[in-house]
């Protein structure tokens, strides 16, 4: 993931510190369950539909899209993006924040600009592709929740995996006399009992 800072990255700031590791920002465990509902049979609709498990996504700030420049940078090496996208930051690093299990889901709506022998990007394109991808997404949705709705998967869902990975670094970093009033309040809401 790339991205440029516009948005507000983290609940750790105003008198908190939390280091949260960030190397792999997807659960392995949640995108593995997302996968095998999606490849079931009868969820993905369409000629050459299917679902890419594993790759590299760019995200960059919109609402622009990419100029061609940056696009085919993106697709080149060392960054050999798969997709490129406006919605994946901050979001997958609040949730780590928040020791939540996350994944994302993405539908394609265009080859961004760097595919030459298409038409430039354009709202209306992208729009039109939305449209159509709109039986897929219910699809998928219906078969990520069945089967994130099976007794098994509790632990990930509760997202035991990352219990205590923000909390004890921010509780460890940050003295008691050195933490901020507002910023304890705003993140007692999501961490109770930890500060």
């Amino acid at each position: 993931m790339v991205s440029s800072q516009v948005r507000p990255w983290t609940y750790f700031e105003g008198g908190i510190v939390g280091h949260v590791g960030f190397a792999d920002p997807f659960d392995d465990e949640l995108r593995s369950i997302i996968t095998q509902a999606v490849e079931g049979k009868g969820v993905l609709e369409g000629d050459n539909v299917r679902i890419h498990a594993k790759g590299t996504l760019v995200c960059m700030e919109g609402p622009q899209f990419s100029t061609r420049a940056e696009s085919i940078l993106y697709r080149s090496s060392p960054l050999s993006a798969s997709v490129i996208n406006m919605s994946c930051l901050p979001e997958a690093k609040l949730a780590r924040e928040a020791e939540l299990a996350y994944a994302m889901i993405c539908m394609s709506t265009d080859y961004d600009s760097w595919h030459t022998t298409n038409e430039t990007v354009t709202v209306e394109m992208v729009m039109g592709h939305m449209k159509a991808n709109s039986a897929n997404a219910r699809n998928v949705v219906a078969a990520v929740l069945d089967e994130l709705g099976r007794e098994e998967r509790g632990a990930v869902i509760r997202g035991e995996k990352w219990k205590g990975t923000a909390t004890g670094m921010a509780a460890s970093i940050t003295g008691v006399e050195g933490r901020g009033k507002e910023a304890v309040e705003r993140l007692r809401w999501l961490f109770e009992g930890c500060f």
